[in-house]
């Protein structure tokens, strides 16, 4: 999760072309909290927009042979059961077999 902390000053401007039918929004509100995390969901909730708060899942990484990684149906694309562990050489194996 780590790896991902440069995405959280991000999220405001990718969230933005994601919600097209959203109300017009007003100035921007900024809302200073203890740590950088807390003042971007801060200013999230104050501005009116997504937080992206709750469960999140992670499924991958997968291995990307012979460059056809868009093209490849992996098994957690086909069927999602948060409660099956898969090991990347087992999803990989069942994608190139199907």
């Amino acid at each position: 999760m780590n790896r991902l902390r440069w995405l959280a000053p991000l999220l405001p401007a990718l969230l933005l072309p994601a919600v097209p039918d959203a109300p017009a929004q007003g100035k921007p509100v900024y809302a200073k909290k203890g740590t950088r995390a807390e003042t971007v969901l801060a200013t999230l909730k104050a501005s009116g927009l997504p937080t992206l708060e709750g469960t999140w899942h992670y499924i991958g990484p997968f291995d990307n042979a012979g460059n056809a990684h868009f093209e490849t149906v992996y098994p957690p694309e086909k069927e999602i059961d948060l409660k099956a562990a898969l090991r990347i050489e087992q999803a990989v194996a069942q994608a190139e077999a199907s």
